[in-house]
């Protein structure tokens, strides 16, 4: 899943995020890879976080918003 997200605040950029789901093969949980973009820089990947979802459709908005998150905080991420 690819989507777009502007901050609202400091330079507010706008930055193309490629989000992927992800599952433990030992347990079976979800967790995600978020690459980002700004323009046609890479910035890098966000830190994954182990998510609570189980469904894969849920798991996707948990994690858009944990990388939201973190693009308005500039966590891993320099303006």
């Amino acid at each position: 899943m690819e989507f777009e997200y502007k901050r609202d605040k400091g330079e507010r950029h706008t930055y193309r995020v490629s989000l992927q789901i992800t599952r433990d093969p030992d347990d079976g949980s979800l967790g995600y890879v978020a690459k980002v973009h700004r323009g046609e820089d890479y910035l890098g990947e966000l830190k994954p976080i182990r998510l609570r979802e189980t469904d894969v459709d849920e798991a996707f908005a948990e994690a858009r918003a944990f990388v939201v998150r973190d693009i308005d905080d500039l966590v891993g991420i320099r303006e």
